[in-house]
């Protein structure tokens, strides 16, 4: 009786968190561990390897992993090797279908190796557990990382992305904003605009008229850099109208404006405003109260 041949697929993955591991769940040592196991194996050939680096387990939109999933419907792998079953996923619904539905249906074997799980043999029952466990570890770091980043706020640090047009980040504490006393001066003259009843788009044309560099270009110029990606050149009445209704103006802090779906969707959503959280006297204001108010009461 002739051996069934394998055309074996390596997948490794490393997350997001670990994408600079050095230790044994490194992509080296991955590869370097799966190879080695299948030149043990009598009739495994060694097909492809595919990999995603800082890709999360919870979603399966992966280049390396749709690359896989494409040669296993094409018949170019039928064998899927991986050192354990968290490398594969940790969305325990579409793991499940993939591993239970799926890749038998297309004759494809899967094997989690430190696992001890082969699809060809019976007694995988931990299967859907190992798979539920593995997005339950998702799901756990998902919310110790909201709970951190809600007590961030709660604390009136600025979250993520480059400082408001206006302030750099202090070099001693990198959550907390110091005047840019040039970008500053800019802000200021945009808020007696409005506040004397100038259109945002008049403003806008007044600000190209004299040259003044739009925020992204001050930016860029500021810190020396090569401008990159699509943005406006000149001042717009969006990015004027941005301005007037940001709040770090007047020195205060509003965070948590954006979410994810769930810890498995990371599209991006905008939270009601009862879930935004506000802290008053962050940092040192650009605007006084009283132009701040002026320049809200402008019929638009």
């Amino acid at each position: 009786m002739s051996r069934k041949l394998y055309k074996v697929g390596i997948y490794a993955r490393l997350s997001q968190d670990n994408k600079h591991c050095t230790d044994l769940t490194s992509i080296e040592n991955q590869t370097a561990i799966l190879t080695k196991f299948i030149n043990t194996m009598p009739g495994w050939i060694h097909e492809k390897t595919y990999i995603d680096r800082g890709a999360s387990g919870a979603s399966f939109d992966r280049y390396g992993f749709k690359t896989m999933m494409e040669d296993v419907r094409n018949g170019i792998i039928n064998l899927v090797l991986v050192k354990d079953l968290s490398r594969f996923g940790r969305n325990y619904l579409e793991a499940g279908r993939l591993l239970e539905e799926e890749l038998p249906l297309l004759g494809c074997r899967f094997v989690a190796l430190s696992d001890g799980i082969d699809t060809e043999n019976s007694g995988n029952d931990i299967m859907p557990l190992l798979n539920i466990i593995n997005d339950f570890y998702v799901r756990d770091a998902s919310r110790r990382i909201k709970s951190v980043l809600m007590a961030k706020a709660k604390a009136g640090h600025k979250l993520g992305g480059t400082a408001p047009y206006g302030y750099i980040r202090s070099p001693a504490d990198n959550t907390k904003l110091i005047i840019d006393n040039y970008a500053a001066g800019i802000v200021r003259r945009i808020f007696e605009l409005r506040a004397n009843g100038m259109v945002c788009a008049k403003i806008a044309g007044e600000l190209n008229k004299g040259g003044v560099l739009p925020p992204r270009l001050y930016f860029f110029k500021r810190c020396g850099k090569e401008p990159k990606g699509k943005f406006s050149e000149t001042w717009t009445m969006r990015t004027i109208k941005l301005i007037l209704n940001n709040e770090i103006y007047i020195g205060n802090t509003v965070s948590m404006k954006r979410g994810t779906r769930s810890y498995r969707d990371k599209r991006e959503v905008r939270h009601d405003k009862c879930k935004w959280i506000r802290v008053e006297g962050t940092h040192a204001p650009i605007v006084d109260i009283e132009t701040w108010e002026n320049a809200q009461s402008v019929v638009p």
